[in-house]
Formats: C-alpha cells, sequence, structure tokens
C-alpha cells in the first residue's frame, strides 16, 4: 500500500513539473512571436513611405492652360468683333506662347516636411496685323490707284520665376507621395511692343519695354508616384505661373 502510495505520488509531481514546462514554454512562444511581430511592424512602419528625410527629389514639368495667353485669346476675340462692324482697314491677330515649364527640388527634412526651390518660365507673344489700302498717285499713268500696306504691331511677355517652396508630405505608401505645397519667390517679367510696316509714308510707334510687378507666388496640392524606387511622375493641382494643372517626371536621390 505504501509502495503504491509512493509511485501516485511521484507521478503526479512528474505531471505537474512537465505541465509547468509547457506552460511557459507556451508563454514564451507567445510573447516572442508578439515581441516579433511588433518589431517587424515597427520596422515596417519607419521603413515604408515614398518620401523619407534626407530624400532629394528633382522634378520637371509643364504646366496647363496658360491663362495668361488664354485671357488675351479672349479679349482679341471682342476686338475682332468690334473692328469688324467700325473700322474700314481689315485687323488679325495671332496669340502664341509656350509654358509655363517647372523645375523643382525638395529636400526631405523629415518625412513630413520638404523644402526645396522652384524655377518656372513662360512666355506669350501676340501678332496684330492690320491691313489697308490707300490711294496713291501714280506718276507714270497719271492717274490714283490703291495700294495694299500692312501694319504688324507685335506684343511680347516673359516672365521667370525662381523662389523657395515648402512640401508637407502626408501619405505613408511606398509608391505613392501625396503632398500640398507653397512657394514664393522673385519674378522678371519682361513686356516689349514693336511694330512694323511696307508703307514708306507710315508713321511707326516708338519701341516700348518694360517691367511688371516681380513677384512669385504658388499654391498646390499635389501627387508623385513611383514605377521604381527613384523614377516616376507627378501631378499637381493649384495655382503656379498662370496655370491650373501640371505634371512631368520626378527623380529621387
Amino acid at each position: 500500500m505504501k509502495r503504491t502510495l509512493l509511485i501516485l505520488s511521484a507521478i503526479t509531481m512528474l505531471s505537474s513539473t512537465m505541465h509547468s514546462q509547457d506552460t511557459n514554454e507556451g508563454e514564451f512562444k507567445v510573447r516572442n512571436q508578439t515581441t516579433k511581430s511588433e518589431s517587424k511592424k515597427k520596422k515596417s512602419y519607419d521603413t515604408e513611405g515614398a518620401f523619407k528625410k534626407g530624400n532629394i527629389v528633382i522634378t520637371a514639368g509643364y504646366g496647363f492652360p496658360n491663362l495668361y495667353k488664354n485671357i488675351y485669346k479672349g479679349l482679341i476675340s471682342t476686338v475682332n468683333s468690334i473692328n469688324s462692324i467700325y473700322y474700314q482697314e481689315n485687323y488679325s491677330y495671332s496669340v502664341k506662347g509656350m509654358g509655363p515649364a517647372f523645375f523643382k527640388a525638395d529636400y526631405g527634412l523629415s518625412k513630413l516636411i520638404g523644402l526645396g526651390v522652384v524655377a518656372g518660365y513662360f512666355n506669350t507673344s501676340i501678332t496684330q496685323t492690320r491691313s489697308y489700302q490707300v490711294s496713291e498717285y501714280n506718276s507714270s499713268t497719271s492717274t490714283y490707284q490703291y495700294v495694299n500696306y500692312e501694319d504688324v504691331t507685335k506684343y511680347e511677355m516673359s516672365s521667370f520665376s525662381v523662389g523657395a517652396r515648402i512640401n508637407f508630405h502626408f501619405g505613408r505608401g511606398e509608391k505613392l507621395d501625396p503632398y500640398a505645397g507653397v512657394g514664393v519667390g522673385y519674378s522678371l517679367n519682361q513686356y516689349k511692343q514693336t511694330q512694323t510696316t511696307n508703307n514708306p509714308n507710315a508713321i511707326l510707334e516708338r519701341p516700348y519695354s518694360g517691367t511688371g510687378i516681380p513677384t512669385y507666388f504658388a499654391i498646390t496640392v499635389g501627387m508623385r508616384y513611383y514605377f521604381t524606387p527613384n523614377i516616376g511622375i507627378y501631378g499637381e493641382v493649384g495655382f503656379d505661373k498662370w496655370s491650373l494643372v501640371q505634371g512631368g517626371l520626378v527623380a529621387k536621390f
């Protein structure tokens, strides 16, 4: 009887010891898995994000529309209508322009804030052609004849801007980088007017040149998308050098 009790006691103690070991091992595995999971999650959060501290992002893009050019187109259509009613001369107009073209650089002060520079350029030219006839005396025939002439007046405007820009990045995706930015700086705005004619008796206007208000300001919201870790495209909406939409290429270093 005593021997049987001793054997049962030994079995009970061994079973309790093994259960305790299994429990400790299970708790250790759970804690270890939790620690690894948290570490992995923290590591993933620290490394994810298309924009990081120390990044240098360079963009080259083009804006649309050139509002400066389009405003003049609207005004010219009104002038054409008035001239066709009240004047005998024939007026024709053409409006051309390029840009705005942009070059921007963005340096990551942190994963949320970027500070950089921006440069932009656009131009617009308006050509007014006045066609008319003048009655002139022809000495060889001793008669008056109508002679066709043209006066061409050209207005040109160009704007080159440089400034500083701050961007606020609020995305954490690996390929998408949404942001909002504000830029301020200096603009070299130049205006010029010239006139030419094939009428030797015409009185030409004096050439004119001048400068405008030398201020640059922009506010936009944009998105960058990376095809590779370093190359992608971007798009922005807002006001920047008389354009409302712009887009182009992105390179990240």
